[in-house]
């Protein structure tokens, strides 16, 4: 992704995905890093998919690596800042850090 060619990223991570479907904290990276080869082509909607799949896990699993890639992929939605679809990624990455917050 780093050498911007997103597409090839794509399909690097979504084996990697498949492949981790065991490892789950490991799987949310590879994840996070494919919701934003996604967004970074402009398809918000496959984006904004993935991104509450790895929320839900997230929570789950409160995998530290993971909230680094979920808002790095956060970030990569400012461009539909105003989509309600967006609007609820943001409310959910705030409600993620809240009960990271509380379980300190």
């Amino acid at each position: 992704m780093f050498l911007e060619r997103h597409e090839q990223a794509q399909s690097h991570l979504s084996r990697a995905a498949a492949a981790l479907r065991n490892r789950k904290k490991s799987r949310t990276i590879a994840l996070g890093n494919l919701a934003r080869s996604y967004l970074r082509q402009g398809e918000l909607d496959t984006g904004v998919a993935i991104l509450h799949t790895v929320i839900n896990e997230t929570a789950r699993t409160r995998g530290g690596g993971s909230l680094n890639s979920i808002f790095c992929a956060g970030r990569e939605v400012h461009w539909w800042r105003y989509e309600l679809a967006v609007q609820d990624i943001h409310d959910r990455l705030f409600g993620l850090i809240a009960a990271e917050e509380g379980s300190l």
